[in-house]
């Protein structure tokens, strides 16, 4: 009885913290934007079934609102290199286009969020088809 109670007041409001606190009911919290946005794991890159078209997929990160995928222009393993950014979506999955078959391509992923972003993810390789 007590919870559908409070469901008509939330309901009645409409998310007002003044009405809220006029109603008897003890707010819980106040909701407060996230300060800290998570970095994607479990990156990866997959060659697709078109020649040329390689396929990053990753996990979602805490506060991340879209995704920014940067490719390298070189092996990051060998020394200083340049990230190109080559989509931003807002899913959790990019298929990247015009990529030279069988190329070593190095792709990471950033999540931004709605004031700031988060640090890359690990680098994943993957080669076109």
């Amino acid at each position: 009885m007590l919870r559908t109670q409070a469901d008509y007041v939330r309901s009645v409001c409409n998310g007002d913290a003044a009405l809220l606190t006029l109603s008897g009911f003890e707010l819980s919290k106040m909701p407060e934007p996230i300060k800290e946005v998570g970095n994607p794991q479990r990156v990866k890159a997959e060659a697709t079934d078109e020649a040329g078209n390689l396929l990053v997929r990753y996990g979602k990160a805490i506060g991340g609102r879209m995704y920014r995928t940067e490719q390298a222009s070189g092996d990051p393993a060998l020394g200083e290199v340049t990230w190109t950014t080559v989509a931003l979506t807002a899913r959790q999955r990019v298929v990247i286009t015009g990529l030279e078959p069988f190329k070593a391509c190095y792709f990471r992923v950033i999540a931004v969020g709605i004031t700031h972003e988060g640090l890359p993810s690990d680098i994943v390789m993957g080669r076109a088809a």
